[in-house]
């Protein structure tokens, strides 16, 4: 399962080990391994979120992720 959780101020993808998802997440701009929590980092911007929908579709959004992407897009409705 892929999900997208709050990490501090910036939020984390957590995936299991799989080269092509791992080559997929490596080319997303501004993202970082953290070692410690086992997850890929990123800052919350417009552009992070949108690549994520678009290389992860199934992935599981926590409800601050979801919240902080509408934000980013301005609006107050739900990803479709």
């Amino acid at each position: 399962m892929i999900a997208i959780v709050p990490v501090g101020n910036e939020f984390g993808v957590s995936l299991p080990f799989d080269e092509i998802l791992v080559q997929k997440i490596r080319s997303m701009p501004q993202r970082r391994w953290d070692k410690e929590k086992r997850l890929w980092r990123f800052k919350p911007t417009l552009a992070n979120f949108e690549y994520l929908e678009k290389w992860f579709p199934d992935a599981e959004w926590s409800q601050e992720a979801e919240t902080a992407y509408d934000a980013s897009l301005g609006r107050s409705q739900k990803r479709e």
